[in-house]
């Protein structure tokens, strides 16, 4: 595609969106997030080989906020009932991306860990390429959220053989 092509459909996409309730759902999802970060026990982290809380904390909170925004604009187009099922796909990842850190900071539990994040990133890529064509930026949204889980999942894994 051309630059011109993508600027029309990202143009198009947004002309019918409420950008306030974008704005409002990427904040809510970034709150439940922070909820979810405090709730882990970051901050007391004993393992050897942990980035600083304050980091893990900034990236999450990026992409709950991302995650959140793309529901949003896939919730609150106007595009009929074919966003039910990414919607429930949004939410899931959503979760699952939310029961992360408890999971692995306070349960120390990095196989249970790196499966949450293997399943979220299967699911935001699935959800990617399945909608694409109706709702390009929720996509793309998701297709960065997928990557950033990854990268989670290579950082789960890689604190299993380092602190194990």
């Amino acid at each position: 595609m051309r630059f011109r092509d993508i600027r029309g459909r990202i143009c198009a996409e947004l002309a019918c969106v409420n950008i306030t309730a974008v704005w409002i759902t990427a904040a809510i999802c970034a709150a439940l997030g922070v909820v979810s970060f405090s709730w882990s026990g970051m901050s007391r982290v004993p393992y050897v080989y942990a980035p600083r809380a304050f980091w893990v904390g900034l990236f999450f909170l990026l992409f709950w906020a991302l995650i959140g925004a793309s529901l949003a604009l896939v919730l609150f187009s106007g595009k009929g009932a074919y966003r039910q099922y990414p919607c429930l796909l949004f939410v899931c990842a959503l979760l699952l991306s939310y029961a992360w850190q408890p999971v692995v900071y306070r349960g120390a539990s990095f196989f249970l860990g790196a499966l949450l994040c293997a399943v979220c990133a299967v699911c935001l890529f699935f959800l990617s390429s399945v909608i694409r064509k109706r709702f390009f930026l929720s996509a793309a949204g998701a297709f960065l959220g997928a990557l950033w889980l990854l990268y989670v999942l290579y950082y789960t894994i890689a604190l299993a053989f380092l602190n194990g």
